[in-house]
């Protein structure tokens, strides 16, 4: 701190130590300036609106808040990083400004030396250990914090107090085992005073990524689970720096995760959501499920093997398996085993079902998942079951798509449906669509992909099968298929009868065939037909032939009165009339 803010600190009305503490708060993203109110010694602070603090916890939660990293991000999102940046331009307005906005500001921290920074012992964004790894970090950190934090020294006391200040108000944190200087954080939580253990007690949810996943796991991840408010747990474990290539590797760290999760369930059997990573090629055994208690949500991305009670035919539960999960998503893989999660999970009351898989197309992968759905309980409103093997490897199923769906015709519920199995080849009729409509007529998203034969045409039509999808189906919005058909080879004229009450906003298909029709009179009737079409074309942006990326644009170009858009298509039109041969 210069002199200047010394002495403007001295005729504020928040003390040195606060104002210190503040102004740490915005290390981790910009230079910390000064945060003083200055008032005269005997005048109150002018009265303002900013004043009254209930408001501006109010003004500070209607702003964009930053995101919280799922477990396969990375970096923030632009919008993440802008709703960051406007709620420390906000913190700088007044003092109780600041107050409000650091609160949301440190509510999601997505890097753990955030924290460190805090103590203001170097790890600023630009500081050369930001580029260090968390064991590098602690061999040049912790004799730092060490000294300062000595007992006696009065600045160490208020640099403890500007740590558990802002710690306290972490509710969403996300540690990459890699980058958390573990022994420092250890140090810190011994000066705790007598009887307080819990460094972060208003934590909600917590994400532990272990990108070394090799035996024996060298943080504890017991400091991070005291909260009493800790309901969602996301464990991930990634080979990406070195990879478990043999057989005994993949066990051990199997054992190893086995293991860890153990540690978890003792201090925090109870959960609402657990959701767990592992490399595809670690099996893990379904007892890693038994001892949690009220959890909503089971995610489960790794090969699920059966228990050794399970193998041995002894399927007594020593621990009450899970029966109140309402949310269940799992990978499958060749190593799985459907029959473990059944042994493990009740399904009673399961609403949403999510199966997936990477691995190339498998019947056997169909078969589990239909099995699965065919235990859920009868009030499911979701399922998705999405294949992201290979395409080239196309399974011919030969069969129709309906004897597919006759495993879900039970669940009369259904809101949304996603059968996403671009390596997969069914036959796919206009009677099978007609089907789904009449069997669920609640649906809200239909989202079908898988391939169809090479000599298949009997497509859906845009201007008569999905008119009459709509007046079935009125509260569909989102709607995916194989193929879609545009005008016909006998009919002149192209016409799609008006949908008022329609709701679709997202229409799209894997293959559209304009027979007759140009794209521009499609985009018209489109846009005539259905009031809340917003989208059309793949939402993967895989668009082989750039017809539904075509279409799109003058959709919006109709829609919002573009009319440069519009004048350069029919330019486009006009040269190829022109340019073309005379019969």
């Amino acid at each position: 701190m210069d002199d200047s803010s010394a002495s403007q600190a001295s005729t504020s009305s928040v003390d040195v130590p606060e104002r210190e503490c503040e102004a740490r708060e915005l290390y981790p993203f910009h230079a910390a300036p000064s945060v003083a109110i200055k008032t005269s010694a005997n005048h109150e602070p002018p009265t303002s609106i900013f004043a009254i603090r209930d408001i501006c916890y109010l003004i500070a939660e209607a702003l964009p808040q930053p995101d919280f990293l799922s477990a396969a991000s990375e970096t923030d999102t632009i919008a993440s990083h802008a709703a960051r940046h406007n709620l420390y331009s906000l913190a700088m307005v007044s003092k109780e400004l600041f107050y409000a906005a650091t609160t949301f500001l440190w509510r999601t921290i997505n890097d753990s030396r955030a924290l460190f920074r805090a103590l203001g012992v170097g790890l600023e964004l630009d500081s050369p250990m930001a580029l260090m790894s968390g064991a590098e970090i602690d061999a040049v950190l912790c004799p730092h914090v060490k000294q300062l934090l000595r007992p006696g020294n009065p600045l160490g006391r208020i640099a403890l107090d500007h740590f558990r200040y802002y710690a306290r108000k972490v509710q969403n944190l996300r540690i990459i085992v890699q980058d958390l200087p573990s022994t420092t954080l250890q140090y810190v939580q011994s000066l705790l005073p007598p009887g307080i253990v819990n460094l972060f007690p208003t934590l909600r949810q917590l994400t532990w990524v272990d990108f070394n996943p090799h035996p024996p796991f060298a943080v504890d991840i017991s400091h991070f689970l005291h909260s009493t408010h800790l309901s969602c747990l996301t464990l991930v474990f990634d080979d990406q720096d070195e990879p478990l290539d043999t057989r005994a590797a993949q066990t051990s760290c199997g054992d190893a995760v086995c293991a860890f999760v153990a540690t978890v369930k003792r201090m925090k059997p109870e959960l609402r959501e657990l959701c767990i990573y592992t490399p595809a090629s670690v099996p893990v055994s379904s007892a890693i499920l038994r001892g949690f208690r009220g959890i909503r949500k089971v995610d489960l991305q790794f090969p699920l093997a059966r228990s050794a009670s399970h193998a041995r035919g002894n399927t007594r539960q020593r621990m009450p398996a899970l029966t109140e999960v309402e949310q269940l998503d799992m990978l499958w893989t060749a190593r799985g085993d459907a029959e473990a999660l059944l042994a493990e999970v009740s399904l009673a009351n399961v609403v949403h079902l999510s199966v997936n898989t990477c691995a190339d197309p498998d019947y056997a992968f169909l078969e589990e998942a239909l099995v699965l759905s065919t235990k859920t309980s009868l009030q499911l409103q979701t399922v998705d079951i999405v294949s992201a093997g290979y395409e080239w490897r196309a399974l011919d199923c030969r069969c129709d798509f309906a004897v597919f769906l006759n495993s879900f015709v039970v669940h009369q519920n259904l809101r949304s449906i996603a059968i996403c199995l671009p390596g997969y080849c069914f036959s796919f009729a206009q009677s099978h669509l007609d089907f789904m409509i009449r069997t669920w007529r609640q649906l809200e998203v239909l989202d079908l992909t898988f391939k169809l034969p090479p000599t298949y045409d009997d497509l859906p039509t845009l201007d008569v099968t999905i008119p009459h999808i709509l007046s079935l189906c009125t509260r569909l919005k989102y709607l995916h298929l194989p193929g879609i058909v545009a005008g016909s080879d006998v009919r002149e004229g192209f016409t799609i009868p008006c949908c008022p009450a329609s709701r679709l906003r997202h229409l799209s298909s894997n293959q559209l065939h304009l027979r007759g029709p140009h794209v521009l009179d499609v985009a018209f009737e489109l846009c005539k037909a259905f009031p809340c079409l917003e989208e059309v074309g793949p939402s993967n942006g895989e668009d082989h032939d750039g017809v539904w990326a075509q279409l799109d644009r003058l959709l919006h170009a109709v829609r919002y009165k573009d009319n440069y858009a519009l004048l350069e298509q029919l330019l486009k039109i006009m040269h190829r009339t022109s340019s073309s041969s005379l019969p």
